[in-house]
């Protein structure tokens, strides 16, 4: 299990990573949420395009809910969750 939790040297393939990394960016709520033309360019290495929607589709799906969630207080924010 070690370095699991660390995308960039755990055991992830690239592909994974890159879809890691577009998660990443559609989560953070600093950001203006766009897609750097660089990562685009490295998800379409690995992604044809209907898997990138796809991929975007469901990861704002999922952090819609979770906002959803969060600010009715519905549910516990955590940042990570222990494996048991």
């Amino acid at each position: 299990m070690d370095g699991v939790w660390d995308p960039e040297s755990g055991p992830y393939s690239d592909a994974q990573k890159v879809a890691m990394q577009l998660a990443a960016t559609q989560s953070n709520v600093v950001d203006d949420h766009t897609i750097p033309p660089d990562l685009l360019a490295e998800l379409q290495q690995h992604y044809d395009d209907g898997q990138v929607v796809e991929m975007g589709m469901v990861i704002a799906v999922l952090v819609g809910m979770a906002r959803f969630l969060f600010s009715f207080d519905l549910a516990d924010e955590q940042h990570g969750c222990a494996l048991g």
